[in-house]
């Protein structure tokens, strides 16, 4: 998927520029799921942030209930919400500076 495939956000508009990044994209082998995405242009990258770790979750339960274990003494840049792509997700950084996205799986 890529930026332009996105719902439009008039909060967040995608310049043409960055239309043809890519947002979402998965590796799926043996069950395991890898998912990558291109930085946002001029978005600041410092080691920690240049790389995140996206868990994905069954339930709304379970997503909140590692939201509130990972992210506590972190720094949350998305707040746990429902996203287009997912009831819930949120990213952050946790204690050590670890970039985390997690999600729920869509129903």
């Amino acid at each position: 998927m890529h930026f332009s495939d996105a719902p439009p956000n008039p909060a967040f508009p995608v310049p043409d520029h960055v239309k043809n990044l890519v947002l979402h994209a998965e590796l799926r082998k043996n069950g395991h799921v890898i998912r990558f995405s291109d930085t946002f242009p001029n978005a600041p990258s410092n080691t920690g942030n240049n790389i995140s770790f996206s868990l994905e979750f069954a339930t709304k339960e379970k997503t909140k209930a590692m939201f509130e274990v990972l992210s506590e003494g972190g720094i949350i840049e998305m707040e746990l919400q429902e996203t287009f792509f997912s009831p819930l997700y949120s990213k952050f950084a946790d204690k050590f500076g670890v970039m985390w996205q997690l999600s729920c799986k869509a129903q």
